[in-house]
């Protein structure tokens, strides 16, 4: 019998840890790893992409729609280096992503040879990019190091801890009367469509009054850093992280916990004391309606546009926002109503990153239709990928809202800087003829009903479609998102 081979040996460890799916490219650091990827047969999807870019963004979209391990593949040096906006994007969201890049022959590693894709310290830059990094120097190490790597994926703060646990933190809520405010990586935690789900935009007219929070699995950055807190406010932090309890502020209580468990337990602390609170539905529900009306008097535009989606998007629709116009309202204005179905770049603000995570997002969840939202220039940094959706039947549709710019740069330096405007304006190509190109659909519209009549049509065929929404100037989000504070001294 032939002797394993280390990429025999990593791709049969995948197999144990339940991967059926890696977004790779080849190369020549690669090669004893592609063979046994062809060696698995069936047993490993393969889906190799025109960039790595678009290879890690992809396992970071399956990651977050389906909660499984997304893995991606690349050769080391400007392979791996082509990955890490992605890297630092999964990092920045919790999702639970495995990178597995080759490296120079194991004797010449930190040599300074000029090898091929050499660059150093290439192990120092994992660690500092992740949780945890190794290095694999002998296929019998293999079974030891990628148990420890799915140990620490799941270990500790493997990912958005609320996007696991709807049914507990409901009917706690329920219980105390108390409005869920959920930020991006929360939303479709409490759907919508229920009175208790509030925007951050309501949350933060209720933070001036409240007297106690319960923060669960959340950074609480904005109300703490922009909101402000007082003696008054009492916070209740629940967090896996320890560190996070007390990053900016030190809670009136701190619990390090899994929230599902701790939320649980609570439940059943408070539940044999029947508590009997009046309904907060009027006053909640008009609540939502002032501050949804408030965002629609203001930036009209983006509302429109995203009303169009969520009525022909299902609710088990996945959506992918990247940092465009339209993007930016949408982390207040559009409706989610099941966990999951949100996906965003988190803290990063990772330009370019919607539309390859949106592919990896259908692979991980085949069963659910997928839009991505992008601007026109972001949608160029991944465009290549169109090649990928079409080439293994990732069935999506990328909705690009094309306005010549960097739109959010260009207002400011328009505003801000005396109208002193310097590489902001792109030349686009026809988006629709370059997605025919490609073997995808490609349509135009200049409107809502537009995009809702393309957006109802693209949902129903199939393949990849490319839809191009041709807008202008959109009013300013940002002096409407962020709030000012309300609370303590600065």
């Amino acid at each position: 019998m032939p002797r394993m081979t280390g990429g025999g040996a990593l791709v049969e460890m995948l197999r144990r840890h339940r991967v059926d799916t890696v977004f790779a490219l080849p190369g020549v650091q690669n090669d004893a790893l592609f063979v046994a990827f062809y060696d698995a047969g069936e047993a490993l999807r393969v889906i190799h992409t025109r960039h790595e870019q678009g290879a890690a963004y992809m396992a970071f979209g399956y990651a977050r729609a389906s909660g499984k391990v997304g893995t991606y593949a690349v050769v080391p040096g400007p392979g791996l280096l082509n990955t890490t906006a992605a890297l630092a994007t999964a990092y920045a969201t919790n999702a639970p992503v495995l990178c597995i890049s080759g490296q120079v022959a194991s004797d010449l590693i930190g040599r300074g040879f000029g090898l091929l894709h050499e660059i150093p310290d290439q192990l120092g830059i994992l660690q500092r990019l992740t949780k945890w990094a190794a290095r694999i120097d002998h296929p019998t190490q293999t079974g030891k190091l990628v148990n420890e790597a799915f140990r620490q994926l799941y270990d500790g703060r493997p990912r958005p801890v609320g996007l696991e646990i709807p049914p507990e933190v409901l009917a706690l809520a329920e219980m105390l009367e108390a409005p869920v405010v959920s930020f991006t990586s929360g939303k479709g935690i409490v759907s919508d469509r229920h009175y208790l789900a509030q925007s951050a935009l309501a949350g933060h007219e209720l933070w001036r009054e409240t007297d106690v929070v319960l923060a669960v699995g959340t950074r609480l950055h904005q109300p703490q850093a922009r909101w402000g807190v007082d003696r008054d406010l009492k916070l209740i932090r629940i967090d896996i992280d320890p560190v996070e309890i007390t990053r900016i502020t030190r809670p009136a209580f701190g619990i390090v916990a899994d929230a599902k468990t701790a939320l649980a337990a609570l439940y059943r602390a408070l539940e044999p004391r029947s508590i009997k609170r009046a309904s907060r539905k009027d006053e909640l529900e008009a609540l939502k309606a002032r501050t949804l009306s408030s965002l629609a008097d203001r930036l009209g535009p983006q509302c429109e546009y995203l009303k169009a989606i969520r009525a022909e998007l299902p609710d088990e629709g996945i959506y992918v926002e990247d940092l465009t116009q339209v993007g930016y309202v949408g982390r207040m204005a559009f409706p989610v109503y099941q966990p999951r179905t949100y996906i965003h770049s988190g803290y990063q603000g990772t330009l370019g990153f919607g539309f390859a995570s949106a592919l990896g997002a259908k692979v991980g969840r085949p069963d659910r239709p997928v839009v991505s939202v992008s601007g026109d220039g972001g949608f160029m940094y991944n465009v290549q990928e169109l090649s990928t959706a079409v080439k293994h039947g990732i069935d999506i549709v990328a909705i690009v809202f094309a306005d010549g710019a960097f739109g959010n740069v260009r207002r400011m330096q328009k505003e801000d800087y005396g109208n002193k405007l310097i590489g902001v304006d792109l030349l686009n190509p026809q988006f629709p003829k370059m997605a025919e190109s490609f073997g995808a659909a490609g349509v135009r519209t200049t409107t809502p009903e537009g995009l809702g009549r393309e957006l109802a049509a693209a949902l129903k065929r199939r393949g990849t479609t490319l839809i191009e929404v041709a807008v202008g100037e959109m009013p300013d989000p940002w002096k409407v998102m962020l709030p000012p504070r309300v609370r303590g001294g600065r």
